[in-house]
């Protein structure tokens, strides 16, 4: 064997160790990389935190070095995936509104989704990889590798080596899985964090309705018994009255005083039926009612006082369904919130009242019906007392015309909502949910007519 061959051997063996090497630094720094990512993503409760910080490892200098990024995650009432995250050279850029469908119309995406496993694919290849990079490379490969939690695909990771010409390999592609195992357990758990955030915060807001529940019934028990204790001598006092100025002289001095006795005994008594309509459970009769029609009757009822304080109302009442409910009660409630409004514009303006169908916060659907004024709207200092009983700013008030609506709604498993605009006007927005026949309740149903046989 010739010095020349011998050399050339032992080049040839330090040259494998030299390989070996710079794969195993690569491999260490790699490692080293993911469980710094991993200690980050452990630590993070916030979903949009957890994208981010993944973008950002995969595109960082200091982190796997990939040249661009795309997450996306499953869009459950899509029914498909939806670009969330977007980084490109250490850089975080804003997603783009993209869904992609899990059929056939959906490439390599929907493909890695359907068979839980990473992919490697032209991106001039599939319509959909072109769609989702901001510039379209023909000759590039990407890699596609679904992030899953608990055998449940949350989404995808797409990354590629274009811009610098680099191909994408299997030692990326596995290094990309053990990262979106990592992002996936880190997903799954900021959305239990978030849920468990929001139970707890609809725990503390339920126990503050109970207590305030509480509260409220305390208080209505001891105004119905005042109530009564005061209407007897008050129904004495006003019939006295009343008799006294049938048999007094009109021009007698002495009428003035009882007829302002009259006036404020009616006043009491409009109070004492007020505290003993908010004191008391109402019987509630439901049957499915047209709001738009107690609407109607409603701003018919109180035409002539709008005629007469120079309002305007404009009505924008739309297409609805029907909604179980107490008809009577209803128009209680949007009889006072549109006194209130008259009140309000004692030297005129103008009113709308609208309705509509809306999505609720937990996808259920709503009646709602808003009644906006002119009337300079609610200082912002008393908006939150607007709806506790015996809270008012009107001379002679009895503040309880919005607890009484508020109670209502409540009853109705609604709600009413306020959108006040200082110096301008308020909105109040009754939400009456479009549920089935409730429960616990009496409900109206009407008789069948007999058809009248005619005799021949």
């Amino acid at each position: 064997m010739s010095p020349n061959s011998s050399l050339f051997k032992k080049t040839k063996k330090e040259r494998t160790v030299e390989t070996l090497a710079r794969e195993n630094e690569s491999m260490v720094r790699e490692i080293s990389i993911l469980y710094k990512i991993s200690g980050q993503l452990m630590t993070t409760v916030s979903v949009d935190e957890v994208g981010k910080t993944v973008v950002s490892a995969i595109t960082g200098e200091e982190g796997l070095g990939f040249d661009r990024a795309v997450i996306c995650l499953m869009d459950e009432q899509e029914a498909g995936l939806k670009e969330i995250w977007r980084g490109e050279k250490g850089e975080e850029s804003s997603a783009r509104d993209v869904i992609i469908p899990l059929n056939k119309d959906g490439g390599a995406l929907a493909q890695a989704v359907q068979e839980k496993r990473s992919i490697i694919i032209n991106i001039g290849s599939d319509p959909v990889l072109s769609k989702i990079w901001f510039e379209e490379l023909d000759c590039a490969d990407c890699a596609v590798v679904p992030i899953i939690a608990k055998d449940k695909v949350m989404g995808v990771i797409v990354v590629d080596n274009s811009c610098n010409n680099r191909a994408t390999t299997k030692e990326n592609v596995r290094v990309i899985s053990m990262l979106a195992n990592r992002t996936g357990l880190a997903l799954d758990n900021a959305r239990l964090y978030t849920l468990l955030d929001r139970t707890n915060k609809e725990l503390v807001e339920a126990r503050g309705l109970l207590a305030e529940a509480e509260k409220l019934a305390a208080m209505g028990e001891m105004a119905s018994t005042l109530a009564h204790e005061i209407r007897n001598p008050l129904v004495s006092i006003g019939g006295l009255a009343r008799r006294a100025i049938k048999v007094v002289n009109r021009d007698s001095g002495g009428r003035r005083y009882l007829e302002v006795i009259v006036d404020e005994v009616e006043r009491l008594e409009k109070t004492l039926n007020e505290l003993l309509d908010y004191a008391q459970e109402p019987e509630e009769v439901y049957a499915k009612k047209d709001l738009n029609h107690v609407v109607k009757e409603c701003l018919e009822l109180m035409r002539r006082e709008f005629e007469e304080g120079f309002i305007t109302v404009k009505k924008d009442l739309r297409s609805i369904p029907p909604i179980w409910c107490d008809a009577r009660q209803i128009k209680h409630t949007l009889f006072n919130i549109l006194l209130n409004a008259r009140q309000a514009m004692p030297e005129g303006g103008a009113i709308w009242v609208s309705s509509s169908v809306e999505e609720g916060d937990d996808a259920g659907r709503f009646v709602t019906c808003t009644i906006k004024d002119t009337g300079g709207g609610i200082p912002e200092a008393i908006l939150h007392n607007i709806f506790n009983p015996f809270f008012t700013t009107k001379k002679g008030g009895s503040g309880l015309g919005l607890a009484i609506s508020y109670r209502i709604v409540s009853h109705h498993g609604g709600k009413i909502e306020v959108e006040n605009e200082p110096d301008q006007g308020v909105a109040f927005s009754v939400k009456l949910p479009l549920n089935p026949e409730p429960r616990g309740h009496n409900v109206y149903k009407p008789k069948n007519k007999v058809k009248k046989q005619k005799i021949e």
